[in-house]
């Protein structure tokens, strides 16, 4: 009888050994689910913060398509390298001869260049039409400098085309091509200049972003552009 009260004080023990295991296991899992929750919503509000900044980089309030600087907006602050970066390519507009085809928009986020096809290249092609080859050349300049801030984390290059309302598979490949070669056409042009490499991308997104009414030539001429992200 001794003996089999001493196994059943030892089975005792053994679930309550078991009992205190499953304890610090569940514990430790919920500590560890309430850091990742922790994690995830910091994600989440950072993700939504871009994703604002974008929005208000690439629309102007109510959706209406942005009518060159006359449209700008601004909230970088003057002290930083996005505000240093906004306040040259600004000027820069200023003494332009195609002002009135370039957009300049600025969040605590991010600066927005976007230049139309009109001023910058042949249409359907990646070619510089022969007014802007010097005005590429000023702007790299500009953007070369902005690259030598170390706070600028990057220089985001985007091509996009108008929508003509009927896809293929031909002529979806048309567009993004078409749309890359145009990013990738500034892309040489800063590298030329000395911006480093390791900062730029190359985006084409075709013709999946429209700005403005697809459905009039208007529209379409400002749907065609490549925009200039600095970040």
């Amino acid at each position: 009888m001794g003996r089999l009260h001493e196994e059943h004080e030892g089975e005792k023990d053994n679930a309550e050994r078991w009992l205190l295991t499953y304890s610090d296991v569940i514990t430790l899992l919920l500590a560890l689910f309430i850091i990742l929750y922790g994690m995830s919503s910091l994600d989440a509000q950072k993700l939504k913060d871009v994703s604002q900044s974008f929005q208000g980089a690439l629309h102007n309030e109510g959706g209406t398509p942005p009518e060159g600087l006359a449209g700008a907006v601004t909230v970088s602050s003057p002290n930083t390298a996005l505000g240093r970066a906004y306040d040259a390519l600004h000027q820069f507009i200023l003494e332009s001869p195609v002002a009135d085809q370039v957009d300049l928009r600025s969040t605590s986020a991010l600066v927005n260049l976007t230049l139309g096809e009109n001023a910058v290249f042949h249409p359907n092609s990646a070619d510089f039409v022969p007014d802007f080859l010097p005005i590429k050349e000023e702007l790299a300049r500009i953007l070369w400098n902005v690259a030598q801030d170390e706070s600028i984390k990057g220089i985001v290059l985007v091509g996009h085309t108008a929508d003509l309302g009927t896809y293929t598979a031909e002529s979806l490949r048309a567009h993004l091509h078409l749309s890359f070669l145009r990013a990738l056409a500034f892309y040489e042009v800063l590298v030329r200049q000395g911006v480093n490499p390791a900062l730029l991308r190359v985006e084409c997104a075709g013709p999946f972003k429209p700005i403005a009414d697809n459905g009039t030539e208007a529209g379409r001429a400002q749907n065609r552009r490549v925009e200039i992200i600095i970040t």
